[in-house]
C-alpha cells in the first residue's frame, strides 16, 4: 500500500512538471495584444504622414482657425524652413526624392493652396536660393535641392497656443495667437508672446494671408 501511495504521487509531480515546463505562473503573451501595439503605431505613423490639408469653407470658428495655424506652424518646420524627409543618396546632383508624405510636387502644391491664399503659397513653393528651387518634380517624382538647406533659430513655443479672435467677418478674420518666447540669455526666461493672424476667405475657402513663425 505504502509503494502504491509512493507511486501515485510521483505520477502527480510528473503531470504537474507538465503542466507547467517552465515553473512560472505567468499567463502566456496574448498575441491579439502586440497586434494591437501594432497597429495602434500604423494608425498615428498615417495621421503623421497624411498630406491631404481637408479646406476650411463656409462659417469658420476657433477649431477651424486652429487647424489653419496647425498647418501654418507644420509648413514652417516640416517643409520649408527644414527639408521634408529625403532618401539618403542624392538621384542627381544634390538633388534627393523625397520619401514621406508627398509623391508628387502636385501633392505638396495642392496642400500648401490648402493652407494660405494663392499669393503666399506660390511664393512659399517657389522659393530659391541661388536661383535653384527647393522643390520640384524629377522623373515624376518629388525630389529636394540638398543645397537650398537652411536653417536659423527658433525662440517661441507653439506647443500650448491660444486664440483670441478680434474680428470676424464674412471674408476675413483677426485672430490673436498667444505663445510664448524665451531669448538666448544668461539666465533664460519665458515670456508671452503673441502673434495677430489674417485669415481671408479666398474664393470660398478660408486660408491664411501668410505664414507665421
Amino acid at each position: 500500500m505504502k509503494k502504491l501511495f509512493v507511486i501515485l504521487f510521483a505520477a502527480a509531480l510528473l503531470l504537474c512538471s507538465c503542466a507547467n515546463p517552465g515553473g512560472s505562473s505567468s499567463a502566456p503573451e496574448d498575441p491579439s495584444a502586440a497586434q494591437t501595439e501594432e497597429q495602434t503605431s500604423a494608425e498615428e505613423s498615417a495621421v503623421y504622414t497624411k498630406s491631404v490639408f481637408e479646406p476650411v469653407k463656409g462659417k469658420i470658428a476657433e477649431p477651424e482657425l486652429r487647424r489653419l495655424f496647425d498647418g501654418n506652424l507644420d509648413c514652417v518646420f516640416n517643409i520649408f524652413d527644414n527639408l521634408l524627409p529625403h532618401e539618403s543618396e542624392p538621384v542627381y546632383d544634390t538633388f534627393c526624392y523625397v520619401n514621406n508624405r508627398f509623391s508628387t510636387y502636385a501633392e505638396l502644391e495642392e496642400y500648401v493652396n490648402g493652407i494660405y491664399c494663392a499669393e503666399t503659397a506660390k511664393k512659399l513653393l517657389e522659393y530659391n536660393h541661388n536661383g535653384r528651387r527647393r522643390y520640384f518634380d524629377y522623373n515624376g517624382r518629388l525630389c529636394v535641392d540638398l543645397a537650398t538647406a537652411g536653417g536659423r533659430g527658433y525662440y517661441v513655443d507653439w506647443s500650448d497656443y491660444k486664440i483670441t479672435v478680434e474680428i470676424l467677418n464674412e471674408t476675413e478674420c483677426y485672430f490673436t495667437v498667444s505663445a510664448t518666447v524665451t531669448y538666448p540669455a544668461d539666465e533664460p526666461k519665458a515670456e508671452p508672446y503673441g502673434a495677430l493672424v489674417h485669415a481671408v476667405c479666398e474664393d470660398g475657402v478660408w486660408k491664411l494671408e501668410k505664414s507665421y513663425d
